[in-house]
């Protein structure tokens, strides 16, 4: 149960994050352990549309693959080194590649350094 209302708070309230795929996996897979499948099914059906590769062949959630997507550095340091995760987001926001977050920016989490906005 507290699997699952940490997957809720993260998707309510950090809904660009990268850990998002992961709570949404999470909430899918608590809901099948608690028995409550129609809910599971919801977050299994969004799951599909926008990670399928976290979908396994007989439609279960592969927990496995969506808590791998980081590198370990990047986890232990809370996302400031390391490789990310790569989301659907991504694709969607205006930044691009050359746009990364300098070095500055990363260690004062985005006080410093901030990138323009146009």
């Amino acid at each position: 149960m507290a699997a699952l209302e940490r997957g809720q708070w993260v998707v309510e309230y950090y809904p660009k994050t990268p850990q998002v795929p992961e709570a949404l996996a999470t909430i899918a897979y608590s809901y099948q352990k608690l028995g409550d499948q129609a809910s599971a099914q919801q977050y299994i059906d969004v799951l599909k549309l926008n990670y399928p590769h976290l979908i396994k062949a007989n439609g279960e959630v592969n927990l496995r693959a969506a808590r791998s997507e980081e590198s370990w550095l990047n986890r232990t340091t809370l996302g400031i080194f390391g490789r990310e995760a790569q989301t659907n987001l991504d694709q969607d926001t205006s930044t691009t590649e050359t746009e990364k977050r300098s070095l500055s920016n990363r260690l004062s989490f985005g006080l410093l350094d901030r990138p323009k906005q146009d």
